[in-house]
């Protein structure tokens, strides 16, 4: 089984009380794992338990003080924060391929600019298709990145003449971000 998948889908599908319990069971194995220290503090943080996300983030910093996810939380912790309007950012579709559009997609970004720092996983992206190659913007329609020619091209005539894809955010690692293309919903 994977644990750490299914704790990201519970989260996607913004399920906070199963995220929060597979979380929990990743950390029972592993008190050690950053990930799920950091999707747990996430988890909390959406359920408006913020003793708990304070905690979890505290050992999270402990272990990682330079992790880019727990050094986005603390930002997020210290503005008020309200639990996210799941259909406006959110992703409320678990990463399940399904056809040549439902594909994760690697995208080089610059980790030091304001959106890029600002930018967590489930979040929607928009794809912007003009050009050779298709960027990626935020949700507020900042440049984030952009795929490669060839990947770009190959979605393009996917599409074609249908509505363009959902864009969410699956991960982050550096200067890496994970994307996923889900078929819009009709």
């Amino acid at each position: 089984m994977n644990l750490p998948g299914l704790a990201i889908d519970f989260a996607l599908e913004a399920n906070w009380c199963a995220a929060i319990k597979t979380n929990r069971t990743i950390l029972r194995q592993n008190p050690q794992d950053i990930d799920a220290l950091t999707r747990l503090t996430r988890a909390f943080l959406e359920t408006g338990n913020l003793r708990q996300a304070k905690k979890a983030l505290k050992t999270a910093l402990e272990i990682d003080p330079a992790n880019p996810i727990a050094k986005r939380l603390t930002q997020k912790m210290k503005a008020p924060f309200q639990p996210t309007d799941r259909k406006a950012t959110i992703c409320d579709t678990a990463f399940i391929d399904k056809g040549p559009l439902t594909h994760t997609y690697r995208v080089v970004i610059n980790k030091n600019t304001v959106e890029a720092k600002n930018i967590l996983p489930g979040e929607y992206l928009i794809l912007n298709l003009q050009g050779f190659c298709i960027s990626i913007l935020s949700s507020k329609g900042k440049f984030l990145g952009r795929l490669n020619g060839y990947t770009s091209q190959m979605i393009k005539k996917q599409i074609g003449k249908k509505t363009p894809p959902d864009a969410v955010v699956k991960s982050l690692d550096e200067n890496i971000m994970e994307i996923v293309l889900l078929p819009k919903k009709h």
